[in-house]
């Protein structure tokens, strides 16, 4: 189990989860909108088109109902981590270097540690090597990576 240093959210930190919770709320709304442009394009009274159609009603409820818990989750989350404002603090040596390629279109990068694995970027995944000590900073509640920094005290910002 790795040790984990508790410690209050920086101004930075703050910010960064203050943009990514704002990006959250606005991306409902432009679905909803691109959505419903499309529904209005496809049926052009929206009224009449589903008025005897009951299953048609309930799979777009059961869809929308299912889309907003997903958004409402991921915004509860960040909201839990601002309110609390604490972060974790974990430091270990990083000691392999994965490249997942399930995916045929794209590939997952990670670093595996002392105190376990995190999913990075390419960039940073081609900065860091293996031996490299690293502190990572992580949100209490969601247990989101917010930064990671090097031995060199060099910063990268993974929110």
């Amino acid at each position: 189990m790795p040790v984990k240093e508790h410690l209050p959210l920086e101004p930075a930190d703050i910010k960064k989860l203050r943009q990514q919770l704002f990006a959250m709320l606005v991306f409902p709304v432009v679905v909803i909108g691109m959505f419903l442009l499309f529904i209005s394009f496809v049926f052009k009274d929206f009224k009449t088109s589903f008025a005897g159609d009951t299953v048609v009603m309930y799979v777009f409820i059961g869809f929308c109902l299912f889309f907003f818990g997903i958004i409402a989750y991921m915004v509860g989350t960040t909201a839990i981590d601002l309110r609390r404002g604490i972060k974790h603090r974990i430091s270990g040596k990083i000691m392999d270097k994965l490249t997942i390629t399930s995916n045929r279109r794209s590939n997952s990068n990670a670093i595996r540690t002392t105190q376990g694995t995190i999913t990075v970027n390419t960039v940073l995944y081609d900065k860091l090597s293996v031996g490299d000590g690293i502190t990572i900073f992580m949100t209490q509640y969601g247990n989101r990576p917010i930064s990671l920094l090097t031995m060199d005290q060099e910063e990268f910002y993974l929110v």
